[in-house]
């Protein structure tokens, strides 16, 4: 899938790693929101998702750092920032 790119993001509440497909359509900050609300409604007893998720860097050069919410999935995929198995977690 051309389209779309494959990301590990760990839940700190939950201390599990899911993956996600994620649209190179959608902004950071639409796709945190999505992966908050699916993982809420998944583990409600254990998360609740915020009013607006944030997706960090895991591991590499950008450990630590925020994605910014407002950069389409597709130009971090293009400048290498997300790829398949990239590891993130949603905060």
């Amino acid at each position: 899938m051309r389209d779309k790119v494959t990301l590990s993001v760990a839940l700190p509440a939950t201390g599990k790693t899911y993956e996600f497909r994620v649209s190179y359509d959608l902004l950071a900050g639409q796709a945190a929101d999505l992966m908050a609300n699916l993982l809420s409604s998944r583990e409600g007893c254990r998360y609740v998702a915020p009013a607006a998720a944030d997706l960090m860097y895991a591991d590499g050069s950008h450990a630590g750092a925020l994605l910014d919410a407002g950069t389409p999935i597709r130009t971090l995929v293009v400048a290498d920032d997300l790829f398949d198995g990239r590891e993130l977690v949603l905060v």
